[in-house]
């Protein structure tokens, strides 16, 4: 017989209310996390410095990727609805398919991408997941990117839309690298 590895979120782990009411619970409270962490905001132009990035990454890193990946579609339609969830309390479908909307829609890729790796062992050590939240960050800034680059061009896309995240970034890959794997524990199926 073969014993099948996972791991899994302590966090969705806890919340034990059925599995329906903790989708729900989770995904509405990750939505509103993100919705306040896009308001911690530098308002440079085109492109804010939010910790909205980070907090995509983080409930992607710390519930998985289906988990991760719903939280952010539930985040992207309640600003395509209307409500005030976009950095700076913008809202509406001129942000999502604007300038900036790549990087809102590349969180859908980085969530899928970071969760699935988590979930198949990489968070058990420190170096895997920077390695995760690498390749996150990467996924989630080349489609902002490209999308930025079809509105200002390349190289002003990567002077305003990439190089003032460096720090950022940096500091963002610090945090999760430290943080997540507390989030998370090994599962034998």
């Amino acid at each position: 017989m073969t014993t099948t590895i996972k791991m899994s979120s302590k966090l969705a782990d806890m919340i034990n209310c059925g599995e329906i009411a903790n989708n729900l619970i989770i995904v509405l409270l990750g939505s509103l996390f993100l919705a306040i962490a896009a308001q911690v905001s530098l308002p440079i132009h085109p492109v804010p410095i939010t910790l909205q990035s980070s907090a995509a990454l983080f409930v992607s890193m710390i519930f998985g990727a289906r988990t991760g990946a719903k939280i952010i579609i539930a985040y992207l339609i309640e600003g395509l609805c209307g409500l005030p969830v976009f950095a700076n309390f913008s809202f509406g479908p001129q942000i999502l398919f604007g300038p900036t909307g790549g990087y809102l829609i590349g969180f859908i890729p980085a969530a899928i991408l970071t969760g699935y790796l988590l979930q198949s062992g990489w968070a058990k050590y420190r170096i895997t997941t920077f390695l995760t939240a690498l390749l996150g960050t990467l996924v989630l800034f080349t489609t902002g990117y490209l999308v930025l680059a079809y509105f200002i061009g390349f190289h002003n896309a990567y002077l305003f839309g990439v190089v003032p995240f460096y720090a950022t970034e940096s500091c963002k890959l610090v945090f999760l690298t430290i943080s997540v794997p507390y989030f998370w524990h090994t599962k034998t199926q």
